[in-house]
C-alpha cells in the first residue's frame, strides 16, 4: 500500500498577519529610485555652485601678458587707452576684466608709458613700483637693476620691502636704485623727449661694459661670452641697426679687446 500524505492548511493566522510576513519586506526596502533623483540633484548643484565660483574668480585669475623675444620690440595699448613700448627680452602682465577698478601692471625688463589721466596707475617691478595718474615715463627693471625717468608730468617711485623710501620725480629728472642710498635722484635733460631706445638707439654715460653687451645681446639676439674687467666703464651709444661685427669691434677697441666670432650668433671677447 502507498503511504498518504495529508496537508492542512493552517487557517489560524489572520489576513493582516499574511500580509505582515509577505509584504512588509517590500514597504521597507529603500526607495532606489528616489535616491537616485536625489543624488542627480545634488550634483547639479555643484556643478552650478562650481561654475557660479568660476565665473566670481575669473577676474582675480585672468591674466593678459604680452612679451617681446630678443630683437623685438612692440607697442600696444591698454584697455584705457594707455600706450606701452616693450624694449626687447621684457615682459608685461595685467588684468583686463579688473582694469577699470585697478591700473596695474607688472613689468619685467624695460617699457615706456603713455598713460592716459584716470585714477591711479601702478607698475610694479621686482625691486620696486612706480604710481601715475597721468603721464609719460620710462622703467628699466632687470636682475638687480631699477631706474625710472620721467618725460611728462610727475611719478613716485617707492623700493619694494622699504617703506620709507620713495622719490617723486618730475618731467626731466630720473630716479635709479643703488645699495648705499636706496633712490638718487637725477637731473636728466634727455628724459625730457621720448627714449632713444624707442628709435633704436641706446645711449650710455659711464655705464658699466658689461651691461652695454647685455643690451647688444637682447637687441640682436646673440649669445656674447665677455671676459673683460668688470671696472671697464663706457660712454657713447650704439644704433641697433648697424652691422653687429663692426658695433662689436668699436665697443670693444678703447679697452684693447678682442672680438672673435665662435659661431652664427656667438661671440667672444677677451
Amino acid at each position: 500500500m502507498g503511504t498518504e500524505f495529508k496537508i492542512e492548511p493552517n487557517w489560524s493566522r489572520s489576513k493582516e498577519q499574511i500580509w505582515e510576513e509577505n509584504f512588509a519586506q517590500i514597504d521597507s526596502a529603500p526607495n532606489r529610485g528616489s535616491n537616485l533623483r536625489s543624488l542627480v540633484y545634488f550634483r547639479k548643484v555643484a556643478l552650478y555652485a562650481a561654475v557660479a565660483a568660476a565665473v566670481l574668480l575669473l577676474p582675480f585669475i585672468y591674466v593678459e601678458r604680452i612679451s617681446t623675444e630678443m630683437a623685438e620690440h612692440t607697442k600696444f595699448i591698454l584697455p584705457d587707452g594707455s600706450s606701452v613700448s616693450l624694449n626687447a627680452g621684457s615682459e608685461l602682465s595685467y588684468k583686463p576684466i579688473l582694469w577699470f577698478v585697478s591700473r596695474r601692471v607688472k613689468l619685467f625688463g624695460e617699457a615706456y608709458f603713455e598713460v592716459e589721466k584716470g585714477n591711479t596707475f601702478t607698475v610694479l617691478c621686482r625691486t620696486g613700483s612706480v604710481q601715475v595718474l597721468g603721464t609719460s615715463f620710462n622703467v628699466f627693471s632687470r636682475e638687480e637693476r631699477f631706474d625710472v625717468a620721467c618725460i611728462t608730468g610727475s611719478v613716485k617711485v617707492t623700493l619694494t620691502g622699504n617703506r620709507g623710501v620713495n622719490q617723486v620725480i618730475e618731467e626731466g629728472e630720473s630716479v635709479y636704485m643703488n645699495e648705499q642710498e636706496g633712490l638718487t635722484k637725477l637731473l636728466s635733460p634727455e628724459s625730457k623727449s621720448v627714449p632713444s631706445w624707442i628709435n633704436n638707439v641706446f645711449n650710455y654715460n659711464s655705464a658699466p661694459l658689461e651691461e652695454v653687451i647685455r643690451e647688444i645681446e637682447r637687441q640682436y639676439n646673440v649669445k656674447i661670452e665677455y671676459s673683460g674687467d668688470s671696472d671697464d666703464i663706457y660712454t657713447g651709444s650704439f644704433s641697433s641697426q648697424a652691422d653687429i661685427d663692426e658695433l662689436l669691434e668699436i665697443i670693444s677697441l678703447p679697452f684693447s679687446l678682442t672680438v672673435s666670432k665662435v659661431e652664427k650668433d656667438y661671440y667672444k671677447i677677451r
